[in-house]
């Protein structure tokens, strides 16, 4: 039996990743197709999507706002998993371990309460944080 490779994509849904990196494409699994671009330009026509997923991602993106509006332009429905900074300090891994990677990630993260108000109505739903795991 051949094992399916870990990936952020459901397995019973029909998928389109898009990457920036042709090297990171280069180095995907195939589980999915993949296409190059942005979040800033998704190269998909208007509607295109039932639903638009973006993972831990906006910090890397040149405009994170305009990249919502890209999202909204192609899919119906939108999940966004992103980093609180205001969290930054309670989450155990940032606050004990990698404190210059918190203090990155504060510098680099949009507050939650503009991507809320970027993304228009929508519901914020915490994530727990794992506090109970340490190294």
């Amino acid at each position: 039996m051949r094992e399916r490779p870990i990936a952020y994509e459901p397995p019973d849904c029909r998928v389109v990743a898009v990457e920036p990196s042709w090297r990171m494409i280069q180095q995907r699994s195939g589980a999915v197709p993949v296409v190059c671009g942005i979040a800033e330009a998704l190269p998909f026509r208007l509607g295109a999507f039932d639903a638009a997923l973006a993972i831990l991602t906006l910090h890397h993106w040149a405009d994170w706002r305009r990249g919502l509006a890209e999202m909204r332009r192609v899919a119906r429905r939108l999940v966004v998993v992103t980093i609180d900074p205001a969290e930054l300090d309670r989450f155990w891994l940032t606050a004990s371990y990698l404190q210059e990677i918190g203090e990155l990630d504060r510098r680099r993260c949009p507050p939650l309460a503009e991507v809320v108000r970027a993304l228009g109505p929508c519901r914020v739903q915490p994530i727990p944080s794992m506090s109970g795991i340490g190294f």
